[in-house]
């Protein structure tokens, strides 16, 4: 068999197992076709303002949305604020779906669309329940499968409980993990603003400051005779309020945080003004999870009005955060223990070895030499 032919029994055979999949997912879909073009969802248009409880299940991580006055939270997290915009574009979204195409009725086949209630990730749906106000129980609840591009964008879905699988027109956005709809930026500080460092840990403080931006940071800790790795080793403490982000947040009442910090850190700026974090390390103690809380200082000294538009260089004069955007961020700090990145608190759990060139090591002792002993029955 040449070649030519071979590709040919390929195509037919590849076709044939396409043809196959699009029997099967069809399966008891031939009545259903009669409600191509409605609503997937039908009344949530008339109620989508009514909504006031959201929860979405993976089967790994459940996540849950309440509406509290006008803005959203997050209750396992202490009512933490989510972001309304992305509250608003799920909803508008899924009010917006419309059938398209019945597809298999078989819930052996729901794994094939993303749809099966378990099952491994990349066959499982994810379930998604909308509750109205004074409802116990959930106004809708579907299940969300794979997403299909072309011809038309859509998703593949079924309505909880029933088994008919649909091709539904539209798209669905849903947070990837619990916090993705969370305002996660904590403060985005320039490291260049940063005057002096504090670092107290136990009994253990350490102390950097520097006298300008361009000028290294010096250790008032340094010990006599050691000195500091590289040209200076404090770049990523300096930078540790640059694009602060959390991984996680939980109220300060949290059992967690009643006792004190396992370490404290105030960063203090050109202009007077400084933010303090309050430490905890949680879990492991070889890797452990870092939570702070924050707090700052307002500046001492007057800014100087900001360079006009084209101005060469850096701004003259004392530097740091305005007093309106530390108050800003405080608003936002108030009541809340962040969980820092890993390459964030890191930072600052580095001791004085992770800042010092090492010890040269010690040079060994000479061997000593053993001189033969002479037989004394040997010789003449």
């Amino acid at each position: 068999m040449n070649p030519r032919t071979l590709r040919i029994f390929a195509a037919v055979a590849a076709l044939a197992l396409i043809l196959a999949w699009w029997a099967a997912s069809r399966d008891g879909a031939g009545s259903t076709n009669a409600d191509a073009g409605d609503a997937f969802l039908p009344g949530l248009k008339e109620q989508i303002n009514e909504i006031v409880r959201i929860e979405l299940d993976d089967g790994v991580t459940p996540i849950q949305y309440e509406k509290r006055g006008v803005a959203w939270v997050d209750p396992g997290r202490g009512g933490y604020p989510v972001k309304t915009d992305e509250i608003k574009r799920l909803l508008l979204g899924l009010y917006a779906l419309e059938k398209r195409e019945a597809k298999t009725a078989k819930p052996e086949r729901h794994a094939e669309l993303q749809l099966a209630s378990s099952g491994e990730a990349d066959e499982r749906g994810k379930l998604l329940r909308l509750w109205v106000a004074g409802k116990e129980a959930p106004t809708w609840e579907l299940v969300i499968g794979q997403s299909k591009w072309s011809p038309v964008r859509g998703i593949y879905a079924r309505l909880a409980g029933d088994d008919q699988c649909w091709f539904v027109a539209g798209e669905v956005s849903l947070p990837y993990q619990p916090t993705a709809w969370l305002d996660k930026e904590v403060a985005n500080a320039n490291q260049q603003d940063v005057a002096s460092i504090l670092l107290v840990r136990g009994n253990d403080h350490f102390s950097l400051s520097r006298p300008d931006d361009a000028t290294p940071w010096s250790l008032a800790e340094l010990p006599e005779g050691r000195s500091l790795k590289e040209f200076s080793p404090f770049g990523a403490l300096g930078n540790v309020l640059g694009f602060l982000n959390f991984d996680d947040v939980a109220p300060d009442s949290d059992e967690r945080f009643a006792r004190g910090p396992d370490a404290v850190a105030e960063f203090g700026f050109f202009h007077g003004g400084s933010i303090r974090m309050d430490a905890w390390k949680i879990g492991d103690e070889e890797a452990p999870e870092l939570w702070v809380r924050l707090a700052s200082a307002p500046p001492t000294a007057e800014l100087p009005p900001p360079p006009a538009y084209g101005a060469d260089g850096p701004q003259e004069g004392p530097r740091g955060p305005t007093a309106a955007t530390l108050a800003q961020w405080e608003s936002k700090w108030h009541g809340w223990i962040y969980k820092l990145p890993q390459w964030k608190g890191g930072a600052l759990l580095q001791g004085l070895e992770d800042w010092l060139e090492p010890l040269p090591e010690p040079e060994p002792e000479p061997e000593a030499v053993v001189e033969p002993v002479e037989d004394e029955d040997s010789g003449g």
